[in-house]
C-alpha cells in the first residue's frame, strides 16, 4: 500500500544566489615599486657573520641604501627613499646567532583552553630551553581538561570551575517534565502548574492553566513563564522566533484532545491547532516551521480535509511558521501502525515507528512483515524533494523491534531507543522486553547501523535521550531491577544518567536524585553540558549546591 499524502505538499524549491566579488580590497591599489639603493653589507658579528643588509623599500625615487656595518657587526642604516617613504634598508644585527632563550633554563607552560588553568584538575607544566638556546622542548607535567565524570562529584575534570552541577533550581508547585535548549544556551522547560507556584517574581496557579512553558537563561536566571491549557507531552525550541513549540494533552480522561501550541520570543502566544482526539505525540522545529507526528483511530482533519483511519494509523504533518498546513502523510494499513517520534536534521524529516501491515514509504520498495510479525522502521523523508531513505527491522511472532524515540547526534548520525524481544539487529537474545540503543548513519541512499547496545535494566518507557551536537549519547531512565554499570551498582527504581561514547562503549553513569526520584527530561548543549528536570522525594547533590526535595531543574558539567 502506498504512502497516502493529503498535501498542501508543495515541494519547497530553494534557490541559491551566489555573491560575486568585484575586487579584493587593496589589489587595485598595487603599483610596481621604484628601486631604492642597496643596503650596506653587515660587518662580521662577534658570534657569527651578520645577515646581508636589506634592500631599501620601493617608494618613489628612493635614495641609496645604508652604509656598511662596522667591525662589531652593527646594523647598517639605509637612507630614506626620496619621493616616497622608503623602509630602512639596514643589515640585520650581528652577534647572538638568533638566541631565543637561555640554554637549559626552565619556563612554565600550559596548552589548555584559556580560563581553565588553575581550575579543577588543570595545572601548568614546565618546558626547558635547549642547549643551543634557539627553542624549547615539550611541555612536561601539565594537566589538561578531561570529560566531566559525574560519577565522581567531588572532582572538576573539565576545569570549568564546577565539580559536576553548574546551577540548579528547586520549585514548589511547578513540576517540570520536559526540557530543551536553544543555540545560545537558554533552557526551555515545560510541565504542570500546582496550586501555588512562583516564577520570575510572579505567582501562578492551576487556574492560569494546567501546564506551562518557561525559559531560564544560560546562567540560571528565570526569564518568563507562559501557562498553557493542557499537559505538555513534547517540547521543541523554535529557532526562527526564539520561542517554542509544545504539544499538549487537553481535557479529562475519556474526553481528551490534542493541541499544538506555537509561542514566540518571551513566551507570547502565536497560534495553536487543536484536534478532537488525543493524537499528537512528538514535535520538531523545521526550516519551514514545525513537524508533528502521532497516531489516530478516529477521524481527524489536520487542515486538508477529514482523514478516516484504515486501522490504527500513524501520521506526520508540517505546518508553516504561521500555522498553515504544508503537507500531511499517513502510515495506514488495515492493521496497527505507529509513528512514535520525529526529528528534523540535515534536510530530512526522520521518523520512527512500527507497522503490522505491508506498506510502501514512497521509495517503491514496500516493507512486508513476516507471518505473524511486525516491522520496526526508521525513515528519512527529504523536506525539499528527493528519494526516501529507510532502515527496517523485521521479525516473526515475538521477534520484534519497536523504535520509540529518535535523536540527532553529531557528524550526521542518529540515535534510536526503544525495546525489542528475541534477537534482532545484532542485539543479544532475550525472552522479555529489552531496552536498546542504536546508532545509525544516514546517507543519500540508505540508513546504515553503526552499532547497537542493550540497556537491559532500564525501563524502556522511562528512557529519554539527548538531541545534541556532540558525538556521544546521554540517556536518562529508571532501573527496573538492581543492576551494575561499569562496575558500580544502581538500584531498582533509581533514576540514572548514562553516557555512551561515539563507538557505543559505556562511559559512565550517575544516580539522579535518590531512590524514588523521577528524572523526567534531558537536553544537551552543543558544549556537551546537560540539563535535567524531574522530581526528587528528598534532598540530593550534583556537586554544586544541594538540591531541595521536590521538583528540580539542573544544569550539569560535561
Amino acid at each position: 500500500m502506498s504512502l497516502r499524502s493529503r498535501c498542501a505538499f508543495a515541494l519547497l524549491a530553494s534557490s541559491c544566489a551566489l555573491a560575486s566579488c568585484s575586487q579584493v580590497l587593496g589589489l587595485d591599489e598595487f603599483r610596481p615599486a621604484l628601486t631604492g639603493g642597496a643596503g650596506g653589507a653587515a660587518g662580521a658579528g662577534a658570534a657569527g657573520a651578520g645577515a646581508a643588509g636589506g634592500a631599501g623599500a620601493a617608494a618613489g625615487a628612493g635614495a641609496t641604501g645604508g652604509a656598511s656595518g662596522g667591525a662589531t657587526g652593527g646594523a647598517g642604516t639605509g637612507a630614506l627613499g626620496g619621493a616616497g617613504v622608503g623602509a630602512v634598508g639596514g643589515g640585520a644585527v650581528g652577534g647572538g646567532g638568533g638566541q631565543l632563550c637561555e640554554p637549559n633554563t626552565k619556563q612554565g607552560c600550559y596548552s589548555g583552553p584559556t580560563g581553565t588553568q588553575g581550575k579543577g584538575i588543570c595545572s601548568a607544566g614546565e618546558r626547558t630551553c635547549n642547549a643551543l638556546g634557539d627553542g624549547y622542548g615539550e611541555c612536561v607535567g601539565e594537566s589538561l581538561p578531561a570529560v566531566e565524570d559525574c560519577s565522581a562529584s567531588d572532582v572538576d575534570e573539565n576545569c570549568d570551575g564546577y565539580e559536576c552541577g553548574i546551577w540548579s533550581r528547586a520549585f514548589s508547585d511547578l513540576r517540570p517534565t520536559l526540557t530543551a535548549v536553544t543555540a545560545t544556551g537558554e533552557v526551555l522547560v515545560a510541565g504542570t502548574i500546582g496550586a501555588n507556584a512562583t516564577f520570575a517574581g510572579k505567582a501562578y496557579s492551576a487556574a492560569d492553566g494546567v501546564g506551562f512553558v518557561a525559559e531560564i537563561s544560560a546562567g540560571g536566571a528565570e526569564a518568563w513563564l507562559t501557562p498553557v491549557p493542557g499537559t505538555p507531552i513534547d517540547l521543541a525550541w523554535d529557532p526562527s522566533t526564539h520561542g517554542a513549540y509544545v504539544v499538549l494533552r487537553v481535557g479529562l480522561v475519556g474526553f481528551e484532545r490534542s493541541a499544538l501550541v506555537a509561542l514566540g520570543a518571551g513566551g507570547v502566544d502565536r497560534w495553536s491547532k487543536e484536534l478532537p482526539v488525543p493524537s499528537f505525540r512528538s514535535v520538531a522545529a523545521s526550516p519551514n516551521g514545525v513537524v508533528v507526528s502521532g497516531g489516530i483511530d478516529e477521524p481527524i482533519d489536520l487542515g486538508d480535509g477529514e482523514h478516516e483511519p484504515v486501522g490504527a494509523d500513524g501520521f506526520l504533518a508540517e505546518y508553516s511558521a504561521q500555522g498553515v498546513l504544508l503537507w500531511s502523510e499517513y502510515v495506514a494499513t488495515a492493521k496497527e501502525d505507529y509513528v512514535n517520534d520525529v526529528v528534523v536534521s540535515d534536510g530530512y524529516v526522520f521518523f520512527v515507528g512500527r507497522t503490522w501491515g505491508a506498506f510502501d514509504f514512497g521509495d517503491g520498495d514496500p516493507v512486508t512483515p513476516l507471518l505473524g510479525g511486525s516491522v520496526g522502521f526508521v525513515v528519512g523523508r527529504p523536506l525539499s524533494g528527493g528519494p526516501v531513505i529507510k532502515r527496517v527491522y523485521s521479525g516473526t511472532g515475538k521477534q520484534f523491534l519497536q523504535p520509540l524515540r529518535i535523536g540527532r547526534e553529531g557528524q550526521g548520525g542518529l540515535s534510536v531507543v526503544g525495546y525489542y524481544q528475541e534477537e534482532i539487529a545484532g542485539l543479544p537474545r532475550s525472552v522479555s522486553d529489552q531496552t536498546f540503543l542504536l546508532r545509525l548513519h544516514p546517507s543519500s541512499t540508505a540508513i546504515s547501523q553503526d552499532w547497537g547496545v542493550t540497556l537491559g535494566p532500564l525501563d524502556w518507557n522511562s528512557v529519554r535521550m539527548t538531541d545534541q551536537d556532540g558525538v556521544d549519547v546521554a540517556l536518562l531512565g529508571k532501573a527496573l531491577t538492581d543492576a551494575t554499570f561499569g562496575g558500580s551498582p544502581i538500584l531498582w527504581e533509581e533514576s540514572v544518567l548514562l553516557r555512551f561514547d561515539s563507538g557505543g562503549q559505556y562511559s559512565w553513569h550517575r544516580q539522579v536524585g535518590v531512590k524514588g526520584a523521577d528524572a523526567a527530561g534531558i537536553a544537551s548543549l552543543g558544549s556537551g553540558e546537560l540539563v535535567l528536570v524531574g522530581t526528587s522525594p528528598s534532598q540530593w547533590d550534583v556537586g554544586s549546591d544541594p538540591i531541595a526535595a521536590g521538583p528540580f531543574i539542573v544544569k550539569t558539567g560535561k
